[in-house]
């Protein structure tokens, strides 16, 4: 079982599982639908694909934060 990780495939799985849920709240938060993350299952230029997708779509704008004050 050990060995499976240290294949491209198993690699490839460790990423998915890791990049998929920051990916998914990106789309959400550039106003997509979140599946469009799954892109990334794609080996090779998954990552890629799913990047391009946000490169060209126009964010909206969120207004700004407050700050919080500190209590002590």
């Amino acid at each position: 079982m050990a060995d499976f990780f240290r294949t491209p495939t198993g690699l490839h799985i460790i990423f998915v599982i890791v990049a998929l849920p920051p990916l998914m709240m990106i789309y959400r938060r550039a106003g997509l639908a979140p599946w469009g993350a799954l892109l990334v299952i794609v080996p090779v230029v998954g990552f890629a694909l799913s990047l391009a997708a946000l490169v060209g779509q126009r964010w909206p704008v969120l207004p700004a934060r407050r700050k919080r004050r500190s209590a002590g």
